[in-house]
């Protein structure tokens, strides 16, 4: 693969990425994760200078990234809400002898 279609592919496998995220199958997000930074190091190792083709497709595997990111961090929020409530369920079974969850 060259230039171009490489970049293709990096946008390709970072959708499947955005795909992936929600479904927390660790895994396979990893499995993407390394399949993305080596076509980034095969991309690298090439040294051309990008075309407009290459491009534009930064562009969307920008955006794409944003979009990852984006919904990382919603993930992120939640799970940090959800060991909040755990947490406090577990202070109030020291307190009270019992665990009380969704407080």
């Amino acid at each position: 693969m060259m230039g171009g279609a490489m970049y293709k592919w990096i946008l390709e496998l970072t959708e499947e990425i955005e795909t992936v995220i929600p479904t927390d199958d660790h895994a396979r997000l990893e499995e993407l994760r390394v399949r993305r930074a080596e076509a980034f190091a095969a991309i690298e190792a090439q040294g051309e200078q990008a075309s407009q083709e290459a491009i534009a497709l930064i562009e969307k595997i920008q955006e794409c990234e944003k979009r990852c990111r984006e919904q990382a961090l919603r993930k992120l929020a939640t799970l940090k809400k959800d060991m909040d409530v755990i947490r406090k369920g577990k202070r109030l079974e020291k307190a009270y002898g019992r665990f009380v969850g969704n407080v």
